[in-house]
């Protein structure tokens, strides 16, 4: 796991430095002399930083454990010896009140789950990324969310540039006289390095991109609902119970409004949710929830 860590840690700055061999350092007229050229300098460099701030944080940052010896506030003894004694059937998946986990031999709290790369249980759990050697968790999911969005803003804004120096190099070529394009310098569109690092750089970008954007919209597709990637087939599972009855459908950590269901993630203030910081006021410690799916629709 950690090979596939520092294998993105090259990748990033592999990109980071082609992009200014081949596209900004040839053009310094462009990027260093004009407002637009300093103006995207200083976004694309922003948007890097923070891609690397966040995916250094989602790294180190602990996804949240269960303290030892938690057991749940308002069960009875007979439902905790129940829970130790029965283990949890699949099938009934998010219905059990009082939950064990017979790895960790601990009771887990809601919206818990044993990550069994991590040997333990993680609070609030979205899912184990073998890219950052992490569980992604509820102190760390901010961080992982950031990560993924300024990656993919990073990445796109690579492309752009790329595609951008390359056609303006075919049209500065289209543009030269016969005897301009036979002499040797001013009649290649790109020198031979620059050509390959291109041509290596665009065929690891566009694919990444793609699934960058893919899992950008999955991330904030369940996140409009306050719902996790672990809990989808839960939440699947409830929606498809709901039809079958022909009622209205909540999910039960829905609080009723993409804002207010964002801003269990990222935090109550609007003006810090691009920023890396740690702010989750609405729920806590992660270890109680309230349910939100008896509430009107």
């Amino acid at each position: 796991m950690r090979c596939l860590m520092l294998t993105v840690w090259f990748f990033i700055w592999f990109a980071y430095l082609s992009l200014f061999y081949v596209n900004v350092f040839p053009y310094p007229e462009h990027w260093f002399s004009t407002y637009w050229g300093l103006t995207k300098l200083i976004v694309f460099n922003l948007c890097f930083a923070s891609l690397c701030i966040n995916y250094f944080l989602a790294i180190r940052t602990p996804p949240g454990g269960v303290p030892p010896g938690w057991t749940p506030p308002n069960a009875s003894q007979e439902e905790l010896e129940i829970a130790r004694e029965v283990p949890e059937d699949p099938k009934d998946i998010g219905k059990r009140k009082v939950r064990y986990c017979v790895r960790c031999e601990e009771f887990k709290p809601e919206r818990a789950h044993h990550c069994s790369d991590c040997k333990r249980c993680v609070l609030r759990m979205d899912h184990h990324c073998p890219w950052v050697n992490n569980c992604v968790g509820l102190r760390n999911h901010k961080y992982f969310l950031l990560f993924v969005f300024f990656a993919m803003i990073t990445m796109i804004m690579t492309v752009i540039l790329y595609f951008s120096t390359l056609f303006s190099r075919i049209s500065a070529y289209q543009a030269l006289s016969s005897r301009e394009r036979r002499n040797s310098e001013a009649g290649v569109i790109l020198s031979p390095p620059a050509a390959v690092i291109m041509v290596i750089n665009l065929g690891l970008l566009l694919p990444i991109t793609c699934g960058l954007i893919s899992l950008f919209a999955w991330q904030i597709g369940v996140l409009t609902e306050n719902c996790t990637t672990i809990e989808h087939r839960e939440r699947s599972i409830a929606r498809r119970d709901a039809r079958a009855r022909r009622r209205k459908f909540r999910w039960k950590y829905d609080r009723g409004d993409t804002m207010s269901n964002l801003s269990e993630l990222l935090g109550d203030s609007i003006l810090l949710w691009m920023a890396p910081v740690y702010h989750h006021p609405l729920h806590g410690d992660g270890l109680e929830y309230v349910d939100f799916s008896q509430q009107s629709v």
